[in-house]
């Protein structure tokens, strides 16, 4: 079995074993998991800001 994972050029692709290991290194370290979780719930939470104040100028929901 394989698996197929991105790498630095969005239409490149290599596959290798689909191992444990290579697995973990796909997950990143519990730091790194845990920076991505805060970044999206910023991103989050930049969008709704967004989306609330484009709503008060233009008088409700869209």
């Amino acid at each position: 079995m394989t698996r197929r994972i991105d790498t630095h050029t969005p239409n490149s692709v290599a596959a290798e074993p689909a191992t444990v290991a290579a697995c973990q290194r796909d997950l990143g370290s519990p730091q790194d998991r845990a920076n991505r979780a805060d970044a999206a719930a910023r991103q989050s939470e930049a969008t709704s800001k967004a989306i609330a104040e484009r709503s008060d100028v233009w008088g409700g929901r869209q």
